[in-house]
């Protein structure tokens, strides 16, 4: 596996160290979710769950996000992370908590304009993508990279609404929007 690194921006080519833990996105990966959600990442505030080494949040910093908060429990990881962080100059615009994924959604009071969860795969069935729905502003966007043999849980209409999903290898990536609320007619 090659050293995972920015792929554009600011930091552009700058590689991230990774816990042997962790399975970062290729760059394969990287640049399409990111030719997909080119127009939510300016200016945006991202939420990257299960960070790992912080590559997507990292990357949406470079692109030009205004902030990122990782949430990664692993310790290496953690570690390693806020040294990823430190070394491309991008500690103020982030925040780095060692919860657990699902804790974190449910404590914060933040809203997020991109989230992306990429869980571990051995537990990723047990990954709930509506919890998210509560912490995405209204013209926000949710990616989940699961494996393929993964069945993503039908979620209620009025919660998410599936925009795209695609097939990388071993893993698919999904990506939903908040549905809008309808308006009420008289």
């Amino acid at each position: 596996m090659s050293q995972p690194r920015i792929i554009a921006g600011t930091a552009k080519n700058r590689k991230l160290q990774v816990a042997p833990s962790s399975r970062p996105l290729t760059d394969r990966i990287k640049q399409s979710l990111f030719d997909t959600i080119a127009n939510w990442i300016p200016e945006a505030d991202v939420l990257d769950l299960f960070a790992g080494s912080g590559s997507f949040g990292l990357e949406a910093l470079s692109r030009g996000a205004s902030s990122a908060t990782f949430v990664e429990e692993d310790y290496t990881a953690n570690k390693l992370l806020k040294e990823n962080i430190a070394k491309l100059g991008f500690e103020e615009q982030s925040t780095v908590s060692d919860k657990q994924a699902h804790k974190y959604v449910f404590q914060t009071d933040k809203q997020f304009d991109v989230i992306f969860a990429d869980p571990p795969f051995a537990a990723a069935a047990d990954f709930a993508p509506r919890i998210v729905a509560q912490c995405l502003k209204p013209t926000g966007i949710f990616i989940l990279r699961l494996p393929l043999n993964v069945k993503v849980e039908e979620l209620p209409q009025e919660t998410l609404e599936h925009i795209l999903t695609e097939t990388f290898g071993e893993s698919q990536v999904t990506y939903w929007r908040l549905n809008p609320v309808p308006e009420a007619t008289e």
